[in-house]
């Protein structure tokens, strides 16, 4: 793997140095011209046949115009400061000889995405004054669709930066002329604009979510190039209309799962919560819902997920060089915000589907004030549950439901306060043989405080708390009823700085008080067996961090963050203190307007762990906190990617390489037992992880045909060697992880049929997961015994599918009350059973293997959808 690395870098850099040969330098020019009271167009074509120059303007501009000038050995840029300023007229020099003449422009001008004007053309603002070198921009930014004012809207240039107040005001001092201005912030679509400043002007704004549709006119304002232009590596905003047009198992849109589409990102079955990015467990992946932690996200076992995409605004996956703010796990970190409400209009959505419906509404409370949003869902599977041919299914019933709001209100101009509860429920009754209860609630309580200009605060405090039931009838006077719970405490406050030109500065601190109970076992019958009480484990969780985001030129960009964290808990008699630093670095290189590499590290320190002896989360998993005998996780990545647009921003195309050292992972003792076991720390092992590969991905995000073709080579081992032959496995050797699955690809298209109608596929294919198994079989006292293969030898069978889904928008009828929509969606059009585990019985005197297959045949739905 080191050769390719070295491959990797030879070629990248080959690339960067191509691009310097072929560079072009700027054509100098030492110009002589004298004139007196001629027309100024004669000026113009004496310039252009002398100097071989090209004049773009508008001849009513400068028609019956007349000049005097006396020039001699002077650049191109005086000379037509010279000529052109005394009348009202700038410049922009483009392409070495070619001139393009602007005149003054307005004193405000406002943006609205759905202006025809390109982000492109150059916006005039305010009139030319001679010797005047800087001049003040400023305006207000808000939400296009609510129009309520965005704080904390990030606005820079390459000399200088600032960050829009509560009310979304900013203000920033340029350089007179032309300037290249960018408007960012997360969950909004990224906008740039060139803008001629001649003198003190307003510039308004509107933004929107990352794609904004306007009946069968999709507009797009993505800042051009990005996915080459942004500064963190490994970081994917999902845009929820992309989503929407996915196909979806049984018709319902999956916001989290849809990032399994990513490169990186897969799942080890059909079926399964959670998903593995970068060959972690889905344990190590730090999932935020308006900042607070959310340890299960899927309902009825992985089949959707927990969040109904109605409800949430906007969602972040980082997966490469994650910011300083996340902390606490070492694979990635989710963030997924609430939607805020409209605070102008009442807005209203909702679907109904063949094993779910959900509703959202928004409204203002008092007009620029405050505003709330409620959102709901909930799911009918048992008439499907029911259809199957297996009996025991037939006995069994299932019910998953969530709710969540969010209420903002202004309190001045410099404080706004939001607050925000998410509460989720799944009960399953399996043949009545056993039934799982499990639910997530998370509580927010968000402040943003306008401290000065460049100068704000956020500061958050959540209370997250998991609970799951099980009661398990299966084994006649064996049954038992166990009840378990996770509850957080969180207080994350942090400030943004940006009075520093060409510096976004943050910085805050972070604590969480964890409270594990991982349960207790009652038995369901009277005498035979006796409860079981496991210790209960506390544990605080600190982290102080630190970023900047720098543009040291136009071409090189940087992100330096450091988080030190600290930690003290687990069980009573086991509490011990750990602590570290977690530096984070991403450096952005770009070789052209349209291309870039980008290195990105990052070090992170996982203090809680999952306990499992399954390869798929399940709801009743127990989750653990590090002690004396069970060290922190400790994870290093490092990764290098090149990225290249079209020049229209057409086509996207990513490589990115990573290699990942991760310390103390933690794997079982061969025959661990980990049921009802109060000292669960003596079957826990830990051992060196090592995983690595290469990210490819292709996109054409405009026309009537658009989508990805995203590929994935990787690899995750671990290494678990000890002199203690029980504490070893594979005698010392490296062996995959459950999740390590080489090959993973993913094909996404949506085609336009007409102004109506639209098709989307989904293709996907996974190499299949390891697995153990028996390679022989003998008796021993008249008992059989299985002798086992090495950890992980095989495989189960390759995974793939196809998804079809046929969508009919609304009609094109102007001023409609409600848009509706229809969907048709066939979920593994073509019945592959794929393999989700394999298991061994004893048959007389031979073991024999058998399939367990959770979705073997297509499952057609359909959904309707509307809003207003």
């Amino acid at each position: 793997m080191i050769n390719y690395f070295k491959l990797l870098i030879l070629v990248f850099f080959s690339l960067a140095l191509l691009q310097g040969l072929n560079a072009q330098d700027k054509q100098e020019y030492n110009i002589t011209i004298r004139v007196e009271d001629k027309p100024l167009i004669d000026v113009i074509e004496q310039l252009e046949a002398n100097y071989s120059l090209h004049f773009r303007f508008k001849h009513e501009w400068i028609e019956g115009k007349r000049t005097t000038v006396s020039i001699s050995n002077s650049s191109l840029e005086s000379t037509l400061q010279t000529i052109f300023a005394p009348i009202g007229i700038n410049f922009l020099v483009r392409d070495k000889n070619l001139i393009v003449l602007l005149k003054d422009g307005n004193k405000t001008f406002t943006v609205d995405t759905d202006q025809k004007d390109s982000p492109d053309n150059i916006i005039a603002i305010g009139t030319v004054k001679l010797g005047l070198k800087n001049a003040l921009l400023t305006g207000k930014i808000i939400d296009g669709e609510t129009s309520e004012s965005i704080p904390g809207v990030v606005v820079y240039t390459n000399t200088n930066s600032t960050v829009t107040d509560l009310n979304g005001n900013y203000s920033i001092d340029l350089p007179v002329g032309i300037n290249t201005i960018n408007y960012q912030h997360k969950g909004f679509t990224n906008m740039t604009f060139v803008v001629l400043l001649n003198s003190n002007g307003n510039f308004n704004l509107s933004m929107y979510e990352n794609i904004h549709q306007l009946d069968e006119i999709v507009i797009s304002s993505k800042e051009k190039d990005a996915n080459v232009t942004e500064v963190i590596t490994g970081t994917e905003t999902m845009s929820l209309h992309q989503i929407k047009k996915m196909p979806a198992m049984l018709g319902e849109v999956d916001l989290v799962r849809s990032i399994l589409t990513l490169p990186g990102v897969n799942s080890v079955g059909e079926g399964v919560g959670g998903f593995n990015v970068r060959g972690s467990n889905s344990s190590q992946n730090l999932i935020l819902l308006d900042d607070g932690i959310l340890y299960n996200s899927s309902h009825l076992f992985g089949f959707f997920s927990a969040i109904s995409a109605d409800a949430v605004s906007s969602i972040t996956l980082y997966r490469g060089s994650i910011p300083s703010e996340f902390g606490g796990r070492i694979a990635s970190a989710l963030d997924i915000e609430l939607k805020s409400a409209n605070k102008q209009e009442i807005k209203g959505s909702g679907g109904i589907g063949i094993i779910s419906s959900r509703f959202n509404i928004e409204f203002p409370i008092k007009k620029e004030v405050n505003s709330l949003a409620l959102s709901l869902r909930a799911a009918y599977p048992n008439w499907l549950i029911k259809s199957v041919d297996d009996v025991e299914l037939k006995s069994s019933s299932a019910f998953f439901g969530d709710f969540s709001l969010k209420y903002d209100h202004q309190l001045s101009e410099k404080q706004k306060i939001s607050l925000s509860g998410y509460n989720s429920y799944d009960q399953f009754n399996l043949g009545n043989k056993a039934d799982y209860q499990y639910n997530n609630t998370v509580t927010t309580i968000n402040h943003i405080y306008d401290i000065s200009h460049n100068f704000l605060n956020t500061s958050t405090f959540n209370y997250s708390r998991y609970q799951y039931s099980l009661i398990d009838r299966e084994q006649e006077n064996f049954g038992y009823e166990l009840d378990a719970s996770i509850n957080d405490l969180k207080l994350h406050t942090s400030f943004d700085y940006l009075g520093l030109a060409l510096h976004e500065i943050k910085f805050g601190i972070e604590a969480t008080q964890h409270i594990f109970s991982p349960g207790n076992y009652e038995p369901l019958d009277n005498g035979i067996q006796e409860p079981v009480r496991i210790e209960n484990e506390t544990g605080t969780e600190m982290g102080i961090f630190v970023s900047d985001k720098h543009r040291f030129t136009a071409k090189l960009n940087s992100y330096m963050g450091l988080r030190y964290s600290a930690y003290y808990g687990g069980k009573e008699s086991l509490h011990k203190y750990y602590h570290g630093l977690e530096p984070r670095l991403s450096i952005n290189y770009n070789l052209s307007s349209n291309s870039a590499l980008k290195l990105g590290y990052n070090r992170m320190i996982q203090y809680v762990h999952l306990i499992s002896n399954t390869t798929a989360v399940t709801p009743i998993d127990t989750w653990k906190l590090s002690n004396s005998l069970i060290k922190p996780t400790i994870a290093d990545q490092i990764s290098l990617g090149y990225f290249k647009n079209t020049a229209t921003n057409d086509y996207e195309f990513s490589s990115e390489a990573y290699l990942k050292f991760t310390d103390q992972l933690i794997d079982y003792k061969n025959g661990a037992e980990l049921f009802k076991n109060d000292e669960i720390e003596s079957e826990i092992i830990q051992g060196q992880g090592k995983a690595y590969g290469l990210e490819m991905s292709i996109k054409k995000n405009t026309g009537k045909w658009n989508g990805w073709l995203n590929y994935t080579y990787s690899r995750s081992l671990i290494t678990v060697d000890s002199p203690n032959s029980n504490e070893s496995i594979n005698r010392g050797d490296a062996y995959p992880t459950n999740f390590d699955q080489p090959h993973n690809l993913n094909l996404f298209s949506n085609i336009q049929l007409s102004r109506r109608f639209s098709l989307s596929t989904n293709f996907v294919y996974n190499t299949g997961r390891p697995v153990t198994v028996p390679e022989s079989t003998y008796t021993f006292l008249d008992q059989p015994i299985s002798h086992y293969s090495n950890r992980n030898n095989y495989r189960i069978p390759d995974y793939h599918r196809l998804d079809v889904t046929l969508f009919m928008s609304s009609n094109l009828k102007k001023n409609k009350k409600v848009e509706a929509d229809w969907s048709i969606t066939i979920y593994n059009i073509y019945g592959r059973k794929n393999v989700y585990s394999a298991f061994y019985r004893r048959n007389n005197q031979n073991t024999e293997a058998y399939k367990f297959i959770v979705i073997g045949k297509p499952i057609l739905a359909i959904s309707y959808n509307f809003k207003f």
